[in-house]
Formats: C-alpha cells, sequence, structure tokens
C-alpha cells in the first residue's frame, strides 16, 4: 500500500495504522538530504533511527543525486532494519562525479522464529550518455557487464563512478550476480524493477557502437 505523507507526525500516524492493519514489513521511502553529498547528515540519521522505532523495517532514501552509505540498525544480535540513505541517480543527464549512476538495492525479507531477518544485494549502475545521429542517448549499464558493452568507451569514468560507490558503501552487502543467457541467444540481464527491487526482470541491452 502507497500513500505520500506531510510531516512526521502524518508519517508517524501512517505507520500506527499499517502496524494496526497486520502488515508484516514496513517500507519508508523518504526525499530527505543534502544535494551531492556522498554521507547523511545528522537530520537523516535522527529520522532513520526514529522510523526504525516506530516500526520501519526498511528505509530507502532519495534526492541527493548521489549514492549514500547503507546501514543495518542492530540491536545486541538483532537487525532491526536497513537504512539505505541514497540510491543515486538511476537515470539521469547528470554527468558530474559522483552523480553519473545509482544503485540497485535486492532485498529479501523472511521470518525467523518471529522476526524478520533481511539477506541484502546490490547492483550500481552507471549512466552512458553519447550522442548518436545528433540525439542525446541514455543506457543505464550494471557494473558486471561495464566492460563488455562500453570496453574503452567511458572506462575512466565508469570505472571512477564505480571505485566510488565501493568506497561510499564498503563491503557492507555482496553484489548482486546477473544472469546470462545462453551464447546463442540475444544477450540480456537482470535489472532492478524501478528504484526498489524485490524481483528482477528480463531487460535486452542494446547494441552501442
Amino acid at each position: 500500500r502507497l500513500a505520500a505523507a506531510r510531516g512526521l507526525g502524518d508519517v508517524y500516524k501512517r505507520q500506527e495504522k499499517a502496524l494496526l492493519d497486520t502488515v508484516t514489513n514496513i517500507i519508508a521511502v523518504m526525499h530527505w538530504g543534502e544535494e551531492y553529498f556522498t554521507a547523511p547528515n545528522a537530520t537523516q540519521k535522527k529520522l532513520s533511527s526514529w522510523l526504525h522505532e516506530r516500526g520501519a523495517d526498511i528505509v530507502i532514501g532519495s534526492h541527493p543525486h548521489v549514492i549514500q552509505p547503507i546501514s543495518y540498525i542492530q540491536h545486541e544480535q538483532d537487525t532491526l532494519g536497513v537504512t539505505v540513505f541514497s540510491l543515486g541517480n538511476f537515470v539521469s543527464n547528470q554527468s558530474k562525479r559522483y552523480t553519473n549512476g545509482g544503485l540497485g538495492v535486492h532485498l529479501t525479507l523472511y521470518r525467523q522464529n518471529g522476526k524478520t531477518r533481511y539477506r541484502m544485494q546490490t547492483l550500481s549502475n552507471y549512466v552512458y550518455r553519447p550522442l548518436e545521429d545528433g540525439k542525446r542517448r541514455y543506457y543505464v549499464i550494471p557494473e558486471p557487464e561495464a566492460h563488455r558493452i562500453l570496453a574503452s568507451q567511458d572506462s575512466l569514468l565508469y570505472t571512477r563512478f564505480f571505485q566510488d560507490t565501493d568506497s561510499i558503501i564498503g563491503h557492507i552487502a555482496p553484489k548482486f550476480q546477473l544472469e546470462r543467457c545462453s551464447p546463442k541467444s540475444t544477450p540480456q540481464i537482470f535489472l532492478p524493477e524501478g528504484l526498489i527491487s524485490v524481483s528482477y526482470t528480463h531487460l535486452t541491452l542494446p547494441t552501442i557502437r
């Protein structure tokens, strides 16, 4: 169930209503943070804790136009939730450092001994923006396929973007492994369906010359 909230009071009311409505998990999608800062500010951190304390399992952030860290909210041996502070740009015309790509997050939530457990994988993508026949084109290139698809085209830029992403999010979660088709079939990859992904769908990549 999707709904837009206005103000923290409204957020709290909606979370309380969701809990009373016997939902199993709550995902809060936040528009927050400062543009072009690769670290969350104090307000984001406080809001993240506040949301988790009031029942949110997952918090997904956007707005800064750059990727920000991922954190697990833990109490003793239990993980109480996950916060992805910013996913960056999935598709964008921005080309400055840190803005020329984004992050997909694949989260699996499951119940164990009456508690919610989490598995998370990440998939970063670079936005390739060539001029073709006088028109700007946009291609979302996943990290595992970047060298095969682009080779030396934009190699310095996409290499630096993926290195920057690794530096920002660290090794908090394994990277998502793309599934490949047989050599005789059209190359396909799995990409997140939207910004938050609980399942993956086939997308055929165009040939980039």
